[in-house]
């Protein structure tokens, strides 16, 4: 399933199913860990790295994940806009894929993901931002003396 190849966080179950009757249609998908979804819908990314963990969501054993673009969880506003994951795959890679396959009704002008799904490098970053401070650092030594 492509919601399951697609969640951030492994969130859905490859082999566990849901099947439930809406309106006379049988419908199922993957099970969702719903407390793992929390952390990664949030951008966030488990982690045991002890130097890592905390550092997103301010929650023991979070980080941010390749999937948000900021480097602390943004603030909630009335318990809303939490979604930066974007429902990469519960919902996108779903459309996706039911587009991809003809079996949507309502179709879309265009197709639905026109382009790459964008990640962010934070190990990349954080060396950066590492270096930074090491070069700020000495630059102050050298002006103090």
């Amino acid at each position: 399933m492509a919601c399951v190849r697609e969640c951030p966080g492994g969130c859905i179950s490859p082999t566990k199913t849901v099947k439930v009757t809406l309106a006379g249609h049988e419908v199922e998908w993957g099970e969702i860990d719903t407390v793992k979804c929390n952390d990664y819908f949030n951008g966030g990314m488990r982690t045991d790295d002890p130097d890592l963990g905390g550092d997103y969501t301010g929650k023991e054993g979070i980080t941010r994940g390749s999937h948000t673009p900021f480097y602390k969880k943004p603030v909630n506003l009335y318990k809303t806009g939490q979604a930066v994951c974007g429902a990469r795959g519960c919902t996108r890679a779903c459309m996706m894929s039911l587009e991809a396959r003809g079996v949507l009704k309502n179709k879309f002008k265009e197709k639905f993901r026109r382009r790459a799904p964008w990640t962010v490098d934070w190990e990349k970053i954080n060396a950066e931002d590492k270096l930074a401070q090491n070069n700020t650092k000495k630059n102050d030594e050298f002006e103090a003396d």
